[in-house]
């Protein structure tokens, strides 16, 4: 393309799958629990780039993205109670597909040495096919028999969203001089959704950053508008995600956020920085725990999705150390998330589910070789959220009852891993190659990720709630081409 122009292919493929069952023995009362989680990615993009003399230049990208998540969870339960036996049976099928196709044209022009601006366009034109549907011993009556997702998922079909998203931006960039500058921004959106309902809103941006060579501060507050809502379960049982678009009774989600950081480093190699956060966040979705919501094309599911707002802040603190071939550093954040739904929780605040109030990182990174390096890295981490359940109450047909007092009300223990591996790079006239061979939790700690209900082992007729782990000790490999 010569040397103006230059053109990025890049694709991305992904496949995943996680597969849990367990069966009681022939004699014993039935227990039976299966559960599947399958999501994959696929991404092609094609980027333009392109200078028009030493102070213009361009970019224009072109992709489509496709995102598919299915989970599918079954629980069956026999009791007795003298000679009487009751089944309790609950199944559900969550299905999330998101597909987008894009274009995007991004300027840049440096207007002088203390000025430069970006500008550009972009279009997306995405399509949503979210599905939840809920089943029970009701439901199939006394078949239930090899219920799977297929069978359940035939009962309804789920509805199909789409969105047509235009977005306008420009940031301006002024060196004020003495190592100051001021960034500057807006970004216009508008979105058509399926009901022909039509959002449009501006987002402001600014920015300070003053500094050296060794000293900075900077300080930042950015108002932002989100077409996409994200429904995550965080009761019993394997996490499932759902991903939503904005319609016409589920607004947008919305957020300011504010922000400073400061940051000082040695000739030594020593650096310091520290940045300080608060966000406030409106119209975000959650689920009810204990309760079920379908998604499907015959029912008008968003007066089912909870909406409320939230806010999290948070201090973030890093220090790095080179020692010759030695790269050592650490990483500690303090965070505060917290959400308040009308219709959640009494209206009372609880924390949001993937909120880790201290983490603690540390890396150390030592170079071999010009082409080799040794890596290991160790974290400590609170616990994420999740809404345990009070108490299991047999009723009077010998069913167990799950009572849920509140949203969010108990922390898994901490988390913790240690990661080691080893990086080996290859340069050559074409690219470069990189190989990694190293380990994943290597001390083989089962950190907890999800309660399930459980058979008490010494009574059969008593439920209890246990707690499991995934990804225990694990060899990896991997071997990268860049070009």
């Amino acid at each position: 393309m010569g040397k103006t122009a230059r053109i990025h292919l890049q694709t991305l493929h992904s496949s995943d799958e996680f597969d849990n069952e367990t069966r009681s023995l022939p004699d014993a009362l039935r227990d039976e629990k299966v559960r599947n989680i399958a999501w994959g990615n696929k991404l092609y993009s094609f980027r333009l780039d392109k200078h028009f003399g030493k102070s213009f230049f361009s970019g224009t990208t072109i992709y489509n993205t496709a995102y598919n998540f299915n989970s599918f969870r079954n629980n069956l339960l026999q009791t007795a109670i003298d000679s009487d036996t009751s089944i309790y049976f609950n199944a559900s099928v969550f299905d999330s597909k998101v597909s987008e196709t894009g274009i995007k044209q991004d300027m840049d022009w440096l207007v002088s040495s203390n000025h430069s601006l970006k500008f550009g366009s972009s279009l997306q034109i995405r399509k949503f096919t979210p599905g939840i549907t809920n089943v029970n011993e009701t439901t199939f009556g006394d078949t239930l028999q090899n219920i799977n997702a297929d069978i359940i998922r035939s009962l309804n079909e789920s509805p199909v969203h789409r969105s047509n998203e235009l977005n306008v931006y420009v940031e301006d960039n002024i060196n004020l001089g003495g190592g100051t500058s001021l960034n500057a921004g807006v970004n216009y959106s508008s979105i058509i959704l399926s009901e022909s309902k039509v959002h449009r809103v501006f987002q402001p941006r600014l920015a300070f950053l003053a500094g050296n060579e060794y000293l900075y501060f900077k300080t930042g507050i950015t108002r932002m508008h989100q077409y996409i809502h994200l429904l995550t379960n965080n009761g019993l049982g394997l996490p499932s995600d759902i991903w939503l678009p904005s319609t016409a009774k589920l607004e947008p989600q919305k957020s300011w956020i504010f922000n400073a950081a400061f940051g000082y480093k040695l000739n030594s190699g020593f650096k310091i920085g520290t940045e300080v956060y608060y966000k406030k966040f409106e119209n975000l979705s959650s689920f009810k725990e204990g309760s079920n919501v379908d998604i499907n094309k015959d029912e008008v599911w968003e007066i089912n999705v909870p909406v409320g707002n939230g806010g999290a802040y948070g201090i973030e603190s890093t220090i790095e150390k080179v020692f010759g071939k030695t790269l050592f550093a650490i990483n500690y954040t303090y965070s505060v998330s917290d959400r308040t739904f009308k219709d959640l929780n009494n209206g009372n605040k609880f924390p949001f589910a993937l909120n880790r109030t201290h983490s603690f990182k540390t890396s150390f990174t030592y170079r071999l070789s010009e082409f080799s390096e040794f890596l290991l890295n160790w974290s400590y981490m609170s616990g994420t959220y999740y809404s345990a359940p009070w108490d299991i109450a047999i009723n009077i047909n010998g069913k167990p009852v799950i009572v849920f007092p509140q949203k969010n009300n108990a922390n898994f223990p901490a988390f913790h891993r240690l990661d080691i591996g080893f990086s080996f790079y290859n340069t050559y006239s074409w690219g470069r190659a990189k190989f990694f061979l190293g380990v994943y939790n290597a001390y083989n700690q089962k950190n907890p990720y999800y309660t399930e209900l459980a058979r008490n082992k010494s009574d059969t007729n008593k439920f209890e709630f246990q707690q499991y782990s995934l990804i225990p000790f694990l060899p990896t490999v991997s071997y990268g081409l860049s070009f």
